[in-house]
């Protein structure tokens, strides 16, 4: 067995535990209820999969760059990636709506744009309005990355916490912006990390592993009983870097042609899609079913699972 791994292997196995992640929120989003404690725990912080996306796409940033250090391209192809797929989601799903009465043209083009979620907390599309921030401002982080300035990443991480902490007092904003603004920490540690990542720093394999584990379930415990609630979010961003680390090694010990490692993969590969559709089918399924089971929450991620594989073979046909 080996002692020693480095940091790359969170690179290598970046797919697999996107994949990971979004079966996490999927599962976090479904209405499955369970009576064993650890499985209700599991699914209750399914939202900490959104943290962990976030800082392996501050990661994902920094390699695009290298390869090509064009702001111009880099905007292009996150247009085509997230934009692209996003447009076509939310003009069937908010243009359904609109036709069905549910909604108005105003409400529809507000939600569209995003204007709903900044001005009024709607959370349908919260992570997409977020993502278009971050990777908005990534060519200027970029930049500080490849200049060195580490003092500059310490200020920023203090701004990003102590912005959540100064939102709270306005009530109002924090709840419509809250899951942004937890997030912009987790996303700057990716960005911060990433040189690293792809230098393949060294570290001892059983220890890290060992301190993972021992850290995520400290983090479950902790949020079981945290008090105020919102404290919860802070929790999240050590949950996600524990349990990436600790993803990543499991994973590098699986064969990549085997089962468990091509099931992740597939899934990984279609990540945005996923998070995209399977959330608007719950909700379409909602008024149908309002008891969700088993079999409904089933046929939800199974349609999702095929209307997300046609969405990105879809989008990929715009993509260079």
């Amino acid at each position: 067995m080996k002692r020693q791994t480095n940091l790359n292997v969170i690179s290598q196995e970046r797919s697999g535990v996107f994949g990971l992640a979004i079966l996490w929120i999927m599962l976090f989003h479904s209405s499955l209820r369970f009576d064993w404690p650890p499985l209700h725990l599991i699914k209750a912080t399914g939202y900490c999969g959104v943290d962990v996306f976030l800082f392996l796409s501050g990661i994902g940033l920094y390699y695009s760059m290298e390869n090509d250090p064009s702001p111009a391209h880099f905007y292009k192809k996150r247009a085509l990636r997230v934009l692209l797929p996003y447009a076509v989601v939310a003009v069937f799903y908010e243009g359904g709506r609109c036709l069905l009465g549910h909604i108005t043209p105003a409400e529809t083009m507000a939600n569209v744009t995003f204007v709903s979620y900044w001005r009024d907390g709607v959370q349908t599309y919260w992570f997409i309005a977020a993502i278009v921030v971050f990777y908005a401002v990534y060519p200027l982080l970029y930049k500080v990355i490849k200049d060195g300035n580490y003092w500059i990443w310490v200020l920023i991480l203090a701004l990003g916490y102590g912005a959540a902490l100064l939102l709270y007092q306005d009530q109002a904003a924090f709840y419509r912006i809250n899951g942004f603004v937890f997030r912009i920490p987790i996303f700057l540690i990716g960005c911060f990390l990433a040189p690293q990542v792809k230098r393949g720093k060294e570290y001892s394999l059983i220890p890290t592993a060992l301190l993972c584990t021992v850290g995520a379930m400290l983090m479950w415990y902790l949020w079981i009983d945290c008090d105020p609630w919102f404290l919860r979010m802070y929790l999240f961003t050590p949950l996600s870097l524990c349990l990436v680390f600790l993803g990543s090694i499991v994973l590098s010990f699986l064969r990549k042609d085997g089962v468990i490692q091509r099931f992740l993969l597939f899934f990984g590969g279609m990540t945005l899609e996923l998070y995209l559709v399977h959330e608007k089918l719950l909700a379409a399924l909602r008024p149908v079913f309002p008891n969700h089971n088993v079999a409904v929450n089933g046929l939800a991620v199974l349609l999702a699972i095929g209307l997300a594989w046609c969405l990105k073979r879809l989008c990929e046909r715009f993509s260079p």
